[in-house]
């Protein structure tokens, strides 16, 4: 009998909101890593999907977002690493609870930055990744830069308007409109948040080159988020060969909430079957 599972889970210095879709028994566990202000909840197609295919899903609310947040820590988190390091013990504990053949990390645009962040820098208890929009590079002017760092330094937990355009999400207004009416999908991040992911999508091209675990690359043509240039780049610098790149034809940036998700979905689970046999 498949279980679907929610709850709190300790991960040491935090206390983070998780759900699971775990088939009878566990031969890929896939553990989800989500992106910018929003939340697991957002991933249930994706938990239903992978489980129809045999596969067990994971995916925690990071810090500072979904139902892990709370009050003033909503939009914030104190450094981008504590991401990284969050996602090493939730991936030890989940490893520990199912006892997976293969562990395969799946991060989409922010969630991705952090899935290369971890092969490169910790790389344990995974054996592949696939990156979904990966926010490696993001769109920022010096003078823009400049004022994060000042306003960091000097408030950092001041909020902004979310510097995302919900219509550039996807072609699905649905998804769209629900993106917008959701209130797990924090609109007013803080300054701290938006510095600290600037940093890490700068300082991740000191260490990509020591990713050496297989790796599928994904990105839509048309994401005007996260511009496609960020997976190529990715894909070219990446020494493992072991390694595939695949660009959607006019795609938005959330390319697992698009009207061909499926067909993205299948393109995972293929490269996953592949590569972890």
């Amino acid at each position: 009998m498949c279980l679907y599972l929610e709850e709190y889970l300790n991960l040491g210095d935090v206390e983070v909101f998780h759900r699971c879709w775990v088939p009878d028994r566990v031969d890929v566990l896939v553990v989800g890593v989500h992106g910018f202000a929003e939340h697991g909840g957002r991933y249930k197609h994706v938990g239903e999907a992978f489980l129809e295919n045999g596969y067990a899903f994971c995916i925690h609310d990071l810090r500072g977002h979904g139902r892990t947040a709370r009050g003033e820590d909503i939009g914030y988190v104190e450094k981008f690493d504590y991401f990284v390091k969050d996602l090493e013990k939730y991936v030890e504990i989940m490893v520990s609870r199912y006892r997976p053949r293969k562990t395969v990390l799946l991060g989409h645009s922010m969630g991705g930055l952090i899935v290369l962040h971890y092969l490169a820098r910790v790389s344990r208890n995974v054996d592949a990744a696939v990156t979904s929009g990966a926010a490696t590079l993001i769109k920022i002017g010096v003078g823009q830069m400049l004022m994060l760092r000042f306003l960091n330094m000097f408030n950092p937990r001041a909020r902004v308007d979310l510097p995302i355009k919900p219509e550039l999400l996807s072609h699905n207004l649905e998804i769209v409109k629900k993106y917008v009416e959701d209130p797990l999908v924090f609109k007013k991040p803080t300054i701290k948040l938006l510095y600290e992911l600037a940093n890490a999508a700068k300082s991740v091209w000191r260490y990509i080159d020591r990713v050496d675990k297989p790796i599928l690359v994904l990105h839509g043509e048309k994401d005007s988020i996260v511009p496609p240039q960020a997976s190529i780049e990715v894909y070219n610098r990446v020494r493992n060969t072991v390694k595939e790149l695949k660009i959607y034809k006019d795609l938005y940036h959330e390319i697992l909430n698009e009207f061909q998700w499926r067909e993205v979905l299948n393109d995972i689970v293929n490269w996953i079957q592949k590569v972890v046999k």
